[in-house]
Formats: C-alpha cells, sequence, structure tokens
C-alpha cells in the first residue's frame, strides 16, 4: 500500500490571479509544511497543479482519522494565522473532502495524477463501496499506472473541521474520491475508459464523476 496512512484531506481549487504568485509560495513553504510537519499523525502532503481543472489540488494524509478531529489540527484551523486569513478568502469554488480509505494499490508514487470526485445515488452506497473495493486495485496493473486508491467521506470529519473553519462558505463535498497515480497522462486515460464508460461508476451506483482532471506534482513534503 503506498497511501502514507488510513485518512485524507483533499482540497481542489483555483485563486484569485490577482495573488496567485504569493499564494504558491505560502503554501508551499507555510501552510502544507505547518500541517504535514507541524502536526502529530500526519504522514505525507502532496501539491499538485498544471493540467487538471480546478488549477490545484492539495493532498494530506493521515495515519489515522482521529487526526484531523485532533485538538492541535482543530487549533490551528480555529485560529489561523495572518498569512491564512489573507489567503483563504480567495480560494474560488473550493473542493474539500476528508475520507476514510477503501483501497489501495501499488508500489509508488506517480508523477500524474487524476482525481475523480463523485456520490452515490439514493440506496447504492454499499453497492458502490463493494465495487470500489473490488476493482480500484486492479488499475494499479494498467500500462503507466503507478497507483490507485480510494476513500469514502468520513462525515464526522468533515462537520468537525467545517465547525470552526475560517471560510465559512459552502465547500463541494463528494461522497467518494479515486486517485489514479500515473508516469503520464496516457496512464490516466486508460483508467478513464473503465471508470467513466459503461460497466463504470455510474453502472455500480454513482453519480457522474464531478471532477475528473490530471495534475503534475510540483511539490511533496514528509516530516
Amino acid at each position: 500500500m503506498t497511501v502514507a496512512g488510513q485518512a485524507i484531506l483533499l482540497a481542489l481549487l483555483d485563486i484569485d490571479p490577482a495573488v496567485e504568485g504569493e499564494f504558491n509560495e505560502w503554501y508551499s513553504r507555510e501552510h502544507m509544511r505547518d500541517r504535514v510537519v507541524g502536526l502529530p499523525g500526519f504522514r505525507r502532503g502532496r501539491f499538485e497543479s498544471v493540467g487538471g481543472n480546478p488549477r490545484y489540488a492539495a493532498l494530506y494524509e493521515a495515519e489515522r482519522a482521529e487526526t484531523f478531529t485532533s485538538e492541535a489540527y482543530l487549533s490551528l484551523i480555529r485560529d489561523p494565522d495572518e498569512n491564512s486569513r489573507r489567503y483563504l478568502p480567495n480560494f474560488i469554488g473550493p473542493t474539500r473532502f476528508m475520507g476514510r480509505l477503501l483501497a489501495s494499490a501499488g508500489e509508488g508514487e506517480g508523477g500524474t495524477a487524476g482525481f475523480y470526485l463523485f456520490d452515490a445515488g439514493e440506496g447504492r452506497t454499499d453497492a458502490l463501496r463493494q465495487w470500489l473495493g473490488e476493482k480500484v486495485p486492479g488499475f494499479a496493473a494498467e500500462r503507466g499506472v503507478i497507483a490507485a486508491h480510494a476513500w469514502e467521506v468520513a462525515a464526522d470529519l468533515v462537520a468537525a473541521s467545517k465547525r470552526v473553519h475560517l471560510r465559512q462558505t459552502p465547500d463541494l463535498v463528494p461522497g467518494f474520491v479515486v486517485l489514479v497515480e500515473a508516469t503520464n497522462a496516457a496512464g490516466i486515460t486508460a483508467v478513464d475508459r473503465t471508470l467513466m464508460g459503461p460497466g463504470g461508476i455510474a453502472a455500480h451506483g454513482g453519480t457522474t464523476p464531478s471532477i475528473a482532471g490530471n495534475y503534475q506534482m510540483v511539490y511533496r513534503v514528509a516530516p
């Protein structure tokens, strides 16, 4: 298993172009490091951009789900520093997903990432969960694919964080996330045919993914 823990926080967003250059410096040098290096329980953070829609994706991996309800983490977002107060309100159309691991396979990290975000149809959660658990590990065997993972939303984690977060505007919170890591975009395309085509997510109770973008890793930090 190449994921670094049992739970994730995934943020996808665009940023006001007026502050984009400064935002990139702040996110990689301060925001992500404050969490991954500064707090117990975080195992890895990856900041990916270029080629996706929305433009930016930030993935945080935690040893246990309880990391995201710890007082250390909640106090950080309850009382953000000056730069966080400056940049967080400039996020555009953010997705903020917190979830628990369903399935994972692969032996490394890919330089290209494809994220698929979707919900389960009414009464189809169990069927979709089972299908993802059985299907996703096999994606790691596709040509060009390095690893594949799936998570289900953890409503308790989302609620605990939202109660104290500076940004109270509505976020998109999908029910499930699949991440495919590949050497290049061709590997992502190979999995697209399974997830998006006949017999894919929709056939097993899921909605059409609202986001399916290819991202290139630009920054990674670990404690």
